[in-house]
């Protein structure tokens, strides 16, 4: 769905519709570039749209680049006693 986006908006759809608030107004909205949304779909799209808005918090992004659990309080965990 969000390809399809991409294709009929621009690559920059999150901006483009980053004002709409509710489902109508999205639904609403893309139907001038073609797109057709469910009510449940509308959702999606604003959902994903609020999370994207979000900047990540400095554990957030240590997890994302070292491959830990975000929620964790360490940014590493020695694997000491993993290897055979």
């Amino acid at each position: 769905m969000f390809k399809r986006f991409e294709e009929k908006v621009g690559t920059d759809w999150v901006s483009t519709l980053g004002d709409i608030t509710t489902t109508q107004q999205l639904i609403k909205e893309v139907a001038a570039y073609g797109i057709t949304l469910s009510e449940a779909q509308a959702q999606e799209v604003l959902n994903f749209m609020k999370t994207t808005d979000k900047e990540l918090s400095e554990k957030e992004l240590s997890g994302i680049a070292g491959g830990t659990d975000p929620t964790m309080n360490t940014t590493s965990r020695p694997r000491r006693g993993m290897d055979p």
